[in-house]
């Protein structure tokens, strides 16, 4: 649960950030960054575990 409040509180605070700079393209733009990057980090723990899967 704590990881979870985190993640929501540290992108509230991401998304008003990018309201008050850029408007809602701001905010649209981070939230492609922030997807990008965690399909990222995905792909790259998937591809260890099946690495390690087939020794």
């Amino acid at each position: 649960m704590t990881s979870y409040f985190i993640g929501g509180a540290l992108g509230s605070v991401l998304s008003a950030n990018a309201f008050h700079i850029a408007g809602w393209y701001g905010v649209c733009a981070a939230g492609v960054v922030m997807t990008l990057l965690n399909l990222l980090i995905w792909w790259r723990g998937y591809r260890f575990e099946a690495g390690e899967s087939v020794n």
